[in-house]
């Protein structure tokens, strides 16, 4: 809600970053997931929920992204950011 108070009229996108890291376990972050698709159903926010975007080839370890999947997440978040830039002419 402060971001949106913030941003004013300027577009938002909240990203739901790809899988659970270690430091969260699996209930905890699937918990976070779905107080965040509830909001985004009340909010009307533009909403990425990416968490299952990256499959497991797509990270070093269990946190971050390789190459691989890095270009899968960037090539994503930039066509949303061109959706939402194209939606607001």
């Amino acid at each position: 809600m402060a971001a949106r108070k913030i941003a004013g009229s300027i577009p938002l996108i909240l990203i739901n970053e790809p899988r659970p890291s270690a430091i969260v376990s699996q209930q905890s972050y699937l918990q976070y997931r779905e107080e965040m698709l509830n909001l985004n159903r009340n909010q009307r926010w533009t909403f990425l929920d990416l968490w299952n975007l990256v499959p497991d080839t797509g990270f070093l370890d269990t946190i971050h992204r390789n190459d691989i999947g890095n270009a899968l997440f960037n090539k994503t978040v930039m066509q949303a950011i061109l959706n939402v830039a194209c939606a607001n002419k």
